[in-house]
């Protein structure tokens, strides 16, 4: 399958997953984004995102899909008009070698108005993080 064919699939059962379980304030955010090699497949060129009207934050890339941990409650650390920020941990994942790394720390924050998305990642024990850019196209049901 092309990676074009898996990232349409991919929003298709991203929409698919969140539509039936959304309620009329919630906001779907479709993302896209740009990774290079240096992101080694750690960071997905596809994120949903929902921003539920309780306040809760739930995420789902295809990182999340290949531990069998998606969707995720990340942890929302602002939540204003005009920008939405969450992090959360995904817990022995398994690199391209099959090593398994300790614990990942994921953050994103969010520009609501232009729809600008910067993702970061770094073990939580510390260490140098790597970042990528995208953006985001809203939908409410």
């Amino acid at each position: 399958m092309t990676l074009r064919r898996s990232l349409a699939t991919f929003t298709l059962m991203t929409m698919a997953t969140f539509g039936a379980h959304m309620a009329a304030a919630d906001v779907l955010y479709d993302c896209d984004i740009r990774t290079s090699e240096r992101h080694r497949g750690w960071v997905s060129p596809k994120m949903a995102i929902v921003e539920r009207d309780t306040g809760a934050v739930q995420v789902v890339d295809a990182i999340l899909i290949s531990t069998d941990q998606s969707p995720i409650t990340a942890r929302v650390t602002r939540n204003t008009d005009k920008i939405l920020m969450a992090r959360w941990v995904i817990k022995k994942a398994e690199g391209r070698d099959t090593k398994v790394v300790p614990n990942l720390d994921y953050d994103f924050r969010l520009n609501k108005q232009n729809g600008r998305i910067s993702v970061g990642l770094g073990l939580v024990s510390g260490g140098p993080r790597i970042a990528a850019r995208g953006s985001c196209k809203t939908q409410t049901e």
